[in-house]
């Protein structure tokens, strides 16, 4: 199951990752949709009106947390998660406001 997983994860990004690149390439069909306004292509990949640039915090805050959460659940082999998610659920009286 975890190789087919594994598998499956890896052609989805492939997938992602190519179609992230054609839109940044210009002159072919359909493509540079993630270019703004510009004189050079940098300009246009990075300028303050390229969508590519506005949503490339966005990118790296998901990634951050992609890897983060892989990280904490490979050194826990998933205990950790389940474990806290358990008990946060368990004790919700504890949180409610009276």
């Amino acid at each position: 199951e975890s190789k087919q997983a594994l598998f499956y994860t890896g052609i989805t990004f492939l997938l992602i990752a190519l179609g992230v690149i054609y839109e940044v390439i210009p002159g072919m069909y359909k493509s540079g949709l993630l270019l703004g306004a510009g004189d050079t292509y940098i300009e246009r990949l990075l300028g303050p009106s390229s969508p590519f640039y506005q949503g490339l915090i966005f990118i790296f805050l998901i990634n951050y947390l992609l890897i983060v959460g892989i990280i904490i659940n490979y050194y826990s082999d998933g205990r950790f998660t389940k474990n806290k998610f358990k008990n946060m659920i368990n004790n919700i009286n504890e949180y409610k406001e009276e």
